[in-house]
């Protein structure tokens, strides 16, 4: 079971690295504190920032965080909404070095 109760999956095609950097942005945007995979995040970090590759057959996984104190939440008591009624979330994602299907 997710721990929110809620899980969001996507199949996803090979755009996906080009579209992640797009999502990194709206993120920011919306939470000019980001911290991402657990650091803080600016636009200067925007330009060259790319989709962390995978190390073996697993899952990778991009964690967003309003700021300091959510993160610190995180870490310390698991998934809570603060507040505002906000929380932090993840994306996980394992590439395939072939189509899915074909067609």
């Amino acid at each position: 079971m997710d721990l929110t109760g809620h899980a969001t999956d996507f199949v996803v095609d090979t755009s996906f690295p080009d579209a992640m950097p797009r999502f990194v942005e709206l993120s920011l945007r919306r939470w000019p504190g980001l911290y991402l995979c657990g650091r803080p995040f600016t636009a200067d970090d925007l330009a060259g920032w790319r989709l962390p590759e995978s190390d073996d057959e697993y899952s990778a996984i991009v964690t967003f965080a309003a700021g300091q104190e959510m993160e610190d939440s995180w870490e310390d008591n698991g998934y809570a909404l603060d507040a505002s009624g906000q929380g932090p979330y993840s994306v996980l994602y394992r590439s395939h070095p072939s189509p899915l299907s074909e067609s």
